[in-house]
């Protein structure tokens, strides 16, 4: 799978948007450090919430599609590129298991299905079943 990279991509604002002086004290901005401890970017966690929610979604509804599974993923990376892609996945990560698998697990073990039993034999193997 190859991915196009925008030129135009960025976790400080969304794509197209102008951020103003005055926003910057509404918005849940981190500064971004390397391991010596200089900055070298700024985080809008704003941002990277409302890309993952719709990104943890899009993802639920393409599970069938392959295909759509790959659009979405080289989309993402198109726009923010591969650095920022993993702040963006991480928290589309954690809303898929709050919010699509836990429900479904719920329905599943109520109906005597031990899908959380069979998820945590197979993390603790690894994945090879």
């Amino acid at each position: 799978m190859i991915c196009p990279l925008s030129p135009d991509r960025s976790l400080l604002t969304e794509p197209g948007a102008h951020l103003q002086r005055e926003n910057l004290m509404h918005l849940h901005h981190h500064l971004l450090a390397d391991s010596n401890g200089e900055p070298f970017g700024v985080m809008n966690l704003d941002i990277v919430r409302r890309r993952a929610a719709r990104l943890s979604y899009a993802l639920a509804v393409a599970s069938n599609d392959p295909a759509e599974l790959d659009r979405l993923a080289c989309e993402l990376i198109g726009e923010v590129g591969v650095h920022e892609l993993s702040y963006i996945a991480i928290a589309a990560l954690q809303r898929i298991a709050t919010d699509v698998v836990q429900p479904l697990i719920v329905l599943a073990e109520a109906e005597g299905i031990p899908v959380r039993e069979q998820l945590t034999r197979a993390a603790s193997e690894g994945g090879q079943q």
